[in-house]
């Protein structure tokens, strides 16, 4: 007995080194990076990029002067206590960009850029010479933040190749929502394209790039509580990724593709709250010091928020009493066509009284019969995912009321249909927005 007690007690997982570096070996933050230890098992099961995103304390992962900011104006006063807590909180940065080939048996899927290696060989390969990339990666943890412009630079070579070969129809940037690890978050990307593909057929074949984040917290016990007092924490959170990571992969690696092939942003939830940070606003961070505020051109060309668990007035210029204070200047014309969707059936985006969240159908009933601040076009869709009456195609902003095909509970989420987005419908829905079927 006393043998196999201290043969326990000596086991480790088999990443458990690099684990340790990160502060990223508990049972909710393993949860951020399983793709690693799973290369065809947790996988896109059609060609494109997972990001990763992970959180750990800033003194283990970055040097002094790695993270440099730059204070943006104009949207709204929360930004400044947003950018604060940018600096002050376990920093966020990209631990992992795997590429996947979508080809059986998971062959040929790799990894561009990760810091998930072992001592014993690494279980996701390396993508071929890392001479054939714009630098090599460094495996320092302690340069593991600065090391994210590296990542995406090797991101945005391979998506310049990819594009070049005239194989891809769009390209689409997914993020999903609170409490998703990564695993599902992979289940999530393939299933929303899946359903988009029964609507598009062959005119619908996509480069994916799906990012993950640290938005689960375990917590058995209590768990309504629970959520509740999760819940600022990872608003938060969702919105640095967009004042940090997301925003510079949208700012500096897809907006130049921009004229080469459609890019449509797809977040659900929190994953649309950090989408719309990261393209109406843009990043924060800066890999040099320069200071010039960023370009308004647009970014992408559509942005599709699911049942978005952020406020619809973030849009408006106008100042509201007792709100978050985050506005997205001019309506957000940095996306070329914005879609939002609501359902009378999902109970997980709270009406709470500093931001109407989007995906709040009390608020769309309130809104939509009432003299918006701001042009968009209000619609309802039929139980076939298609548009019930006629509006105008050119408004750069559609709400929709979705209660006719976003109405079932999902198993093992709650929030009753708050999860309800991976259906045919909701792909047809999709579809037609983004092949100007509308």
């Amino acid at each position: 007995m006393l043998v196999s007690t201290i043969g326990s007690c000596s086991r480790k997982q088999y990443l458990d080194e690099a684990e340790r570096e990160l502060n990223t070996g508990g049972s909710s933050a393993t949860l951020d990076h399983l793709a690693a230890y799973y290369p065809s098992g947790i996988s896109l099961n059609v060609p494109g990029y997972i990001i990763g995103i992970e959180e750990s304390p800033a003194q283990w992962i970055a040097q002094p002067g790695d993270l440099k900011i730059h204070q943006i104006k104009g949207s709204g006063d929360r930004i400044t206590f947003l950018l604060s807590k940018l600096q002050n909180e376990p920093l966020q940065y990209i631990s992992q960009v795997y590429k996947y080939r979508g080809r059986a048996y998971g062959e040929g899927n790799c990894a561009l850029y990760h810091l998930y290696d072992s001592h014993l060989g690494g279980l996701m390969p390396m993508c071929g010479d890392p001479g054939e990339f714009p630098a090599e990666q460094e495996r320092n943890v302690r340069n593991a933040f600065k090391n994210g412009w590296q990542a995406l630079d090797m991101l945005r070579y391979q998506l310049e190749a990819d594009i070049a070969t005239g194989r891809y129809s769009h390209l689409l940037i997914l993020m999903m929502g609170l409490n998703t690890p990564q695993e599902e978050a992979i289940r999530n990307f393939n299933s929303i394209v899946w359903s988009m593909r029964r609507a598009g057929g062959a005119s619908f074949n996509p480069l994916i790039i799906g990012v993950t984040w640290p938005s689960f917290s375990q917590s058995d016990w209590f768990r309504p509580i629970w959520d509740s007092l999760n819940y600022l924490p990872k608003a938060h959170a969702a919105d640095k990724i967009g004042l940090s990571w997301a925003g510079a992969l949208l700012h500096e690696v897809i907006k130049p593709l921009g004229g080469k092939i459609t890019t449509v942003v797809i977040g659900h939830s929190f994953g649309a709250r950090a989408m719309s940070m990261a393209i109406c606003i843009g990043p924060a961070i800066r890999r040099n010091q320069r200071t010039e505020p960023l370009s308004n051109g647009q970014v992408v060309d559509y942005f599709i928020g699911l049942e978005g668990a952020f406020s619809l007035l973030r849009f408006s210029d106008t100042v509201y009493p007792f709100y978050e204070d985050i506005y997205y200047s001019n309506g957000c014309r940095r996306a070329g066509k914005v879609i939002l969707t609501v359902s009378k059936y999902d109970t997980a985006t709270p009406n709470a009284f500093w931001a109407d969240h989007a995906g709040n159908f009390g608020f769309y009933h309130s809104f939509c019969e009432s003299e918006h601040p701001f042009g968009l076009a209000c619609v309802g869709v039929n139980s076939a995912g298609m548009v019930e009456a006629p509006f105008d195609h050119n408004t750069q902003m559609v709400y929709i009321n979705t209660s006719e095909i976003m109405r079932f509970d999902v198993p093992g989420t709650s929030g009753g249909a708050h999860s309800d987005i991976f259906r045919p419908p909701t792909g047809r829905l999709i579809w037609n927005f983004i092949s100007e079927g509308y």
